[in-house]
């Protein structure tokens, strides 16, 4: 009875799993990435649309741009009516993918998440409670090395009254691995206002074909003109290294004259100026050759 009047103790509430684990798809990472370079130095920011697959699991299918006005330390808040338009627009197609939280770009000083980017995951949080920020660096990504994180908010974050900091995440599960958060992280509000989630890359064998293709020279790549000042920097390269390739081939003749007997290892080692000039000679012939033809070809298809 009194549970029913609400003069009980509350029920139970849903305990923070530090063991959920953030899945992002080839095709997310990708657009991700290409969308934070393309701002630099602005930062930009986007949705992330998939599902909540279980409680510990959160798939990154798809991602799309939001048409915000950035600058080099914050991005504006999200448009909303875009935000529906677009899902709905998706939803014609046959897309029924649910946003699961938004991506924006963190140009050259790492993953965190500002005072700003903390009102912004609020707000998708009342939404959903399991919305999950992530954080890119396009600046700092190479390849091989993606540097992203992916971030959630302590259900007190919000208020003003949180003067210490909140109990530590305990992990309920055997799943993910969280990576230690650095100094520069712990400085910006990780691990009081906000926490890490791992994130793992889901690659099936056709997507890893898929993408090693991309990085594959292409056809047309033999057939593209370069441009006339950059080609004639590189023979003056060329032809400046041959002349020097030149002096130390007749320098390594005049030596090979004066070795005496058991000597021969003299040279091991060291650099062949005939190979290394027989290297460079067919560069320069090749290019230049190539060079020619293709621009006979723009000239008479174009």
């Amino acid at each position: 009875m009194m549970n029913m009047l609400n003069f009980g103790p509350p029920g139970p509430t849903r305990t923070i799993n530090s063991s959920e684990t953030v899945y992002i798809s080839p095709l997310a990472l990708i657009k991700m990435i290409k969308h934070g370079r393309a701002g630099v130095p602005i930062e930009v920011m986007g949705m992330m649309l998939g599902e909540f697959v279980d409680d510990l699991t959160i798939y990154v299918k798809d991602v799309f741009p939001m048409p915000q006005l950035g600058t080099e330390a914050s991005v504006e808040t999200i448009d909303e009516k875009y935000q529906s338009d677009y899902l709905e627009l998706m939803k014609q197609t046959g897309r029924m993918e649910n946003v699961v939280g938004w991506y924006h770009s963190h140009p050259g000083f790492g993953c965190w998440l500002s005072s700003v980017d903390v009102n912004t995951q609020s707000m998708f949080e009342k939404q959903d409670q399991r919305c999950v920020a992530v954080v890119v660096d396009p600046i700092q990504s190479v390849k091989g090395n993606v540097v992203i994180d992916a971030f959630r908010l302590y259900p007190s974050s919000g208020s003003m009254l949180m003067l210490a900091p909140p109990t530590p995440l305990q992990s309920t599960g055997n799943r993910g691995h969280i990576v230690k958060s650095t100094t520069q992280q712990k400085q910006r509000g990780c691990g009081r206002e906000f926490y890490r989630l791992p994130i793992r890359w889901n690659i099936d064998p056709s997507e890893e074909e898929l993408l090693t293709r991309l990085s594959r020279p292409q056809w047309q790549d033999g057939m593209l003109c370069k441009p006339f000042e950059t080609q004639e920097k590189h023979n003056l390269e060329l032809v400046k290294n041959m002349k020097e390739q030149v002096k130390s081939l007749k320098n390594r003749v005049e030596e090979e004259g004066k070795i005496k007997e058991g000597e021969e290892s003299a040279f091991v080692g060291k650099v062949d100026p005939n190979r290394q000039l027989k290297i460079e000679s067919e560069e320069l012939l090749t290019d230049n050759l190539v060079q020619g033809m293709n621009a006979t070809l723009s000239e008479i298809l174009f």
